[in-house]
């Protein structure tokens, strides 16, 4: 749908640049037939004097003059009448009836009825591309690091396309970098961001309570705004509605007009969450636990005494779930069935306080945010 919305602003753009020329062409056209009008007016008017100036003549001789008098003027002008009479015939006979004829190419006349459809639509099959690296052994590796806030920032991010968008709390901004790490644009919003969510592949919702931005990441410029009744920190859009969550509920939440569908009760702690599916999610339920819920019931729960102060939780292509330990300033790596693989200290990252974690889909990259210092940290497992 992204791509028939640009071929019809490309459409729009340029009917509105033929219009423009042909409204170029149309007051040209104009300037020369008022040109042509005016120069045969002028020649009309000269004429029109010298009649004016014979009649005056006639009326001072009648009135004034003699019959002699009278006389000699009339026979002096019969002598002009001749040479007037044939100017008159002569400019006449040249004016011209100027009409403008606008002329429709018959590729334009009959578009409606020739262009039925943008295209046409086919479905193939392809494998899905997978890194081929061990997710649960591989190295981590920095690959970049950003630094888009002063000081401590409940920072969030993700990655859409070509486009890696990063939230600073503080500074109230959402922030477009390229793929080469090169700024594009930022946009400032009303209240500091929490959490950012891809909706598709050129639209992104934003909380920033009590309020959700949806936003579009092309021209960077807020689309529409939907008020939440209630507090939040994390935010995931699941078609056809958003799932936020603050201290002690998830709440779900609908997408068109951002009325509460309805509530699950969490543990305390739950500031962020994954949701897998719209009744499928993982999120804290104690200060060090989580528990993963499918429809209802949990389906796993991991504590561990070195894991305090949880935030973000996420999962990679393979499953793999990372929840961040902020007060134990490391990173829990679990099966999908809820097994720990391995603890990741955050200062390996170059990071003391990890707040949120994220993916790339299909992909061995994420992002990591630092509460305390505001940074970004790209990695990958390699």
């Amino acid at each position: 749908m992204s791509e028939i919305d640009r071929l019809k602003n490309n459409i729009t753009k340029h009917l509105s640049r033929m219009e423009n020329e042909i409204k170029v062409e149309l007051s040209t056209k104009k300037g020369e037939i008022l040109k042509t009008i005016e120069n045969e007016a002028m020649e009309l008017t000269s004429l029109k004097c010298t009649v004016d100036n014979w009649k005056r003549i006639m009326d001072a001789s009648i009135k004034h003059g003699s019959e002699l008098q009278c006389l000699t003027e009339v026979n002096r002008l019969v002598e002009k009448k001749e040479d007037l009479g044939n100017q008159i015939k002569t400019t006449m006979s040249t004016l011209k009836t100027n009409s403008l004829t606008f002329k429709l190419f018959d590729s334009v006349k009959n578009f409606e009825s020739n262009e039925k459809s943008f295209g046409s639509l086919s479905l193939s099959d392809s494998l899905m591309h997978m890194p081929s690296v061990n997710m649960q052994s591989g190295q981590i590796e920095i690959v970049h690091v950003f630094d888009v806030g002063n000081g401590t920032s409940c920072g969030s991010g993700i990655f859409l396309g070509n486009s890696i968008l990063l939230t600073n709390n503080p500074s109230r901004r959402v922030v477009k970098f390229n793929r080469g790490f090169v700024y594009q644009s930022e946009l400032k919003l009303p209240h500091g961001p929490y959490d950012i969510t891809k909706i598709d592949d050129s639209k992104v919702a934003v909380g920033a309570q009590p309020q959700i931005f949806i936003i579009d990441v092309v021209n960077m410029k807020i689309e529409k705004v939907l008020t939440v009744n209630g507090s939040f920190y994390g935010l995931q859009y699941v078609c056809p509605e958003y799932i936020v969550a603050y201290c002690g509920k998830l709440t779900w939440i609908d997408a068109s007009s951002g009325s509460r569908i309805r509530d699950c009760q969490t543990g305390n702690q739950c500031l962020y969450f994954h949701a897998f599916g719209r009744n499928e999610y993982i999120c804290a339920v104690t200060n060090n636990s989580v528990s993963k819920h499918v429809d209802g019931k949990a389906e796993f729960t991991y504590n561990s005494k070195e894991l305090k102060n949880i935030k973000g939780i996420d999962e990679d292509c393979k499953g793999n779930i990372y929840i961040c330990g902020y007060t134990t300033k490391n990173i829990h790596q679990l099966t999908k069935e809820g097994t720990l693989v391995r603890i990741i200290s955050a200062s390996s990252f170059g990071i003391s306080s990890p707040w949120i974690i994220r993916f790339e889909l299909n992909s061995n990259i994420f992002l990591l945010t630092d509460f305390d210092s505001g940074k970004v940290v790209i990695c990958k497992i390699c």
